[in-house]
């Protein structure tokens, strides 16, 4: 009589054989998951930037407005201001619409 637990089980793969496809998965996974992590993070990074800037060129308008109002009534003080900023939004549309 033989020996049959020699020979392999058709169809049926071992432990071993599955291991190997089941970690490579998992790996890729992890790493696919923490790629979209650390994307979000970003972003996040990026909109926080934004308002901090964005509040920073609020302070930037107060200052100008409040400089002129040294010269100026405050009302005449806020137009300047925000003819230069009209004029400074004006420039930088202009200059986009030649880089594209």
């Amino acid at each position: 009589m033989t020996d049959k637990s020699d020979y392999p089980k058709a169809g049926i793969p071992s432990a071993g054989d599955l291991a190997e496809p089941v970690a490579r998965a998992v790996r890729e996974e992890v790493r696919r998951e923490l790629r979209e992590q650390s994307g979000r993070r970003a972003v996040r990074l990026y909109g926080g930037a934004a308002a901090a800037a964005l509040y920073a060129g609020g302070a930037l308008t107060a200052c100008l407005v409040l400089l002129f109002a040294l010269a100026l009534p405050g009302w005449a003080a806020a137009l300047v201001v925000f003819a230069l900023l009209l004029v400074v939004a004006g420039w930088l549309k202009s200059a986009a619409g030649q880089g594209a």
